[in-house]
């Protein structure tokens, strides 16, 4: 005991940095045509009846099979949170310290974590529940190599949205975000996370590697991170960090008169929404809260928007498409639904459609994969795996988006891809 610092240091005693034991996720059931019936059945007892929402903890009637298994004690290990200290276990915490001693405390220096048993004896002798829980400065203070507990509120709920963006999570559980609340803002009525002291909301908590959150600080260009505390269904604290409306991108948005409005959400955005947390076990209360919230309807098929049409006789193969990939000086087209668009150079986004590769390319899969909507099953691969009426909600997708103005002048529709 005297080879090691006095006080010991509170960073030694967080058991958070141990690499957690990967999970599987599920997936969703596979389906190549649109249809009204969820693929997923809906899971979880029916809701208690209690006064006020959120519920500051869930219980596990709450929690649907996956939620409550969790709560039940079928956790590993790693995720397990510690017993309370007794006699008998501060005896033979103290005998474990002595006998791993310094070596082992050096050792875990140098591999930047602590050693298991010495971390398990010191957190067993030197700290109470309250400071065992990492702060968030520590949180902060982790290596920059170190994962992060990433709370999730809006589509990243879903394990698809992050699959559908090349992202892994090493683990996952659903959580409760303290001291904010859950607030939809924008003509698309986006999920951000407002502080609000002494206010809670469910959501999904993943451990994303650095190259993960960076993948995800790309995405929400209109978001800041910020750090957090989410309360696990086990009762234990956890530091994260979470994202809400805020940055460069979001302040130069709100300044040219683009974020003036907000909107409630899509009902495709609420159905991502639900469907990941009825997966992921989060608390019912949450989910028949996101389904009760005011939505923008879908549009139906006879709604969707076009844009305009080829002119006669211009067909082109999909090898004639490849060819105009923007490169060598060559025209930039992809095609969308079968529409052949042509890009020109003084169109804004120019570069952004030759940087992103949809030169020479069909755009439908990516806007697919980026814009998931529920109703046609899994994101796909290729165009190939789309039914012609997902092709067309790209399309509507596409043409929502384009400025009339541009149309004709710096984007045009300039022949159809031979089926």
């Amino acid at each position: 005991l005297a080879a090691l610092p006095q006080p010991l240091p509170t960073t030694h005693l967080r058991l958070d940095t141990l690499p957690p034991r990967p999970t599987t996720l599920p997936t969703l059931a596979a389906s190549t045509s649109r249809s009204t019936t969820p693929t997923l059945p809906l899971t979880g007892a029916a809701p208690r009846q209690w006064s006020g929402y959120p519920r500051s903890a869930a219980a596990p009637s709450d929690l649907g099979p996956t939620g409550a298994a969790r709560q039940s004690g079928t956790t590993t290990a790693a995720q397990a949170p510690l017993p309370a200290p007794g006699p008998l276990r501060r005896a033979a915490a103290a005998l474990l310290l002595m006998a791993t001693g310094a070596v082992a405390w050096l050792h875990s220096q140098k591999r930047g974590r602590p050693h298991a048993p010495l971390g398990w004896a010191m957190a067993t002798l030197g700290a109470t529940d309250e400071d065992s829980t990492p702060s968030n400065a520590e949180c902060a203070a982790a290596p920059a190599d170190s994962p992060v507990w990433y709370f999730a509120i809006g589509s990243m709920c879903n394990p698809t949205s992050l699959r559908a963006r090349g992202i892994r999570p090493l683990d996952s559980k659903p959580a409760e975000l303290l001291d904010h609340q859950l607030a939809f803002k924008g003509r698309s009525g986006m999920a951000t996370a407002e502080p609000a002291p002494g206010t809670s909301f469910h959501g999904v908590l993943w451990l994303l590697t650095p190259a993960d959150m960076a993948v995800l600080d790309d995405v929400e260009k209109f978001y800041e991170r910020l750090p957090a505390t989410c309360r696990l269904y086990d009762g234990s604290k956890q530091p994260c960090t979470v994202y809400r409306f805020g940055g460069p991108a979001y302040e130069g948005a709100r300044d040219r008169g683009a974020l003036s409005e907000d909107r409630p959400p899509t009902e495709r955005y609420l159905d991502i929404i639900i469907r990941g947390c009825e997966e992921m076990g989060v608390a019912r209360t949450h989910i028949d809260f996101l389904r009760a919230q005011e939505k923008q309807p879908r549009r139906t098929r006879d709604q969707f928007r076009k844009l305009p049409e080829p002119p006669a006789g211009e067909v082109w193969t999909r090898e004639e498409l490849a060819q105009h990939n923007g490169e060598d000086g060559r025209r930039l087209c992809y095609a969308c639904n079968d529409k052949v668009i042509e890009v020109l150079p003084g169109y804004p986004g120019y570069d952004m459609v030759k940087e992103s590769g949809w030169g020479g390319g069909h755009c439908d899969p990516r806007w697919a994969q980026v814009m998931w909507e529920p109703l046609y099953g899994p994101p796909p691969a290729t165009v190939d795996d789309m039914c012609a009426e997902h092709r067309e909600w790209c399309e509507d997708l596409l043409a929502s988006m384009l400025p009339k103005e541009a149309l004709d002048t710096s984007v045009r529709v300039v022949a159809r891809v031979q089926a």
